[in-house]
C-alpha cells in the first residue's frame, strides 16, 4: 500500500469532501457540526477543549453525540493552514528568524505542495490496521479549501479503558515519586511488552519522526492485559533515514520520564527487551554507546541508556 495516493474523497456538504465510515450518517455529521465547524467548536457544547498546538494551527475538541451509530464520545482534531501561517510569519520576522533568512520562505513553499495532515493520518492508521498496529479509529474526513487555504476535521472514536491520557503520565502517575506502593514485577513486564512494540513499529517501512511516550496510549481491555495505540500520524513517512534505529531509540528514551521509579536499570532491561524482540544478536553495549554518542553529538542533554553489564 503507497500511503500518500490522493484518496478517492467525495462531496460530503457545504463545501467539504471527505470520507465517512460506515456507519455514520452525513445529514447527522452536518447537523452537527454546521457550514462553519470552526465557529461551532468554539461555541462551546457539546464541544470541550481538549488540546492546542500552536505552531501546527491545530485544535483537539471532545464530544458526545449520535452521529448515526447511537450515542457516544467522539474527538475531533481541526487542523487550519490560516493560522498555521500566520504563526510561521510571526517566527519569520521575529529576531530569531531573520537570523535564519532562508528556513521560514523554504517550509512556506513546502507547505503549498504539502499533503493533506488529515489525509495521511487516515491512510497511516488503515496501513497500521492491516498489520494488527493499534490506533484510534477514524470514522470520519471532511476537507475544503476556503480563499485558498485548507481546512479539515478528522474524527475519532474515543478509546474505551484507557489508563491515562497517554502513556507518559501513566508511567509518571505509576511509578513516580507519589506513587504508591506498586508491584515491580508488573512495571518490568509493562516496559519489555512496550520494547516489543517499538520494535514492531520499526520494523514497518515507514518512519515515525514524532515517535515519543505522549503519542502512545495504554488501554487495558482485560485486567491486567495492556495494549498501545499510536496517535498523531499526520508526520508519517514512507522515508526512512539513516541511522533510524539509532534516531528513534534516542528520541524514545528522552521522552520517558526521568524518576526515581523508571531507573537507569529499567532503561537497560527496556533496551535488552527491544533487542530480543528482533532475535537480534548484536551486542545491546554497542548499540547503547552509539545512542549516547548521538546524544553527545546533538548536545541534547538526558540520561543515555549507558553501557549495559554483563
Amino acid at each position: 500500500m503507497k500511503l500518500f495516493e490522493p484518496l478517492s474523497l467525495r462531496p460530503v456538504y457545504a463545501g467539504f469532501s471527505g470520507l465517512l465510515a460506515n456507519g455514520l450518517n452525513p445529514s447527522k455529521v452536518e447537523e452537527l457540526l454546521g457550514a462553519d465547524p470552526f465557529v461551532r467548536l468554539r461555541a462551546g457544547a457539546p464541544f470541550a477543549l481538549v488540546a492546542r498546538t500552536y505552531d501546527k494551527g491545530s485544535w483537539v475538541y471532545r464530544f458526545q453525540a449520535d452521529l448515526g451509530e447511537g450515542e457516544q464520545l467522539y474527538y475531533v482534531k481541526v487542523v487550519r493552514e490560516k493560522e498555521v501561517w500566520q504563526v510561521m510569519l510571526g517566527r519569520m520576522f521575529s529576531s530569531q528568524g531573520l537570523k535564519r533568512p532562508f528556513h521560514y520562505p523554504k517550509k512556506f513553499i513546502r507547505m503549498l505542495f504539502a499533503p493533506s495532515e488529515a489525509a495521511i493520518s487516515w491512510q497511516v492508521a488503515q496501513f497500521l490496521y492491516q498489520h494488527d498496529i493499534a490506533t484510534p479509529e477514524f470514522v470520519a474526513l471532511l476537507i475544503r479549501r476556503r480563499k485558498g487555504l485548507r481546512e479539515e476535521y478528522l474524527i475519532s472514536r474515543a478509546v474505551p479503558r484507557l489508563l491515562q491520557a497517554n502513556l507518559k503520565e501513566y508511567l509518571v502517575r505509576q511509578f513516580g515519586p507519589g506513587a504508591d506502593h506498586y508491584d515491580l514485577q508488573a512495571k518490568r513486564r509493562l516496559l519489555a511488552e512496550l520494547a516489543h512494540f517499538l520494535r514492531r513499529l520499526l520494523e514497518l517501512p515507514i518512519h515515525f519522526p514524532d515517535l515519543k511516550l505522549h503519542n502512545l496510549l495504554l488501554q487495558e481491555p482485560k485486567p491486567g492485559k495492556f495494549r498501545f495505540l499510536i496517535m498523531d500520524l499526520n508526520e508519517v513517512s514512507e522515508k526512512k533515514p539513516k541511522q533510524e534505529e539509532v534516531i528513534i531509540l534516542d528520541r524514545f528514551n528522552r521522552s520517558i520520564p526521568f524518576t526515581d521509579v523508571i531507573t537507569q536499570t529499567d532503561r537497560l532491561r527496556f533496551l535488552k527487551a527491544y533487542l530480543a524482540a528482533g532475535k537480534d544478536s548484536r551486542d545491546g553495549r554497542s548499540l547503547s554507546q552509539t545512542i549516547a554518542a548521538r546524544s553527545r553529538i546533538h548536545q541534547k542533554p538526558h540520561k543515555p541508556f549507558g553501557p549495559l553489564k554483563k
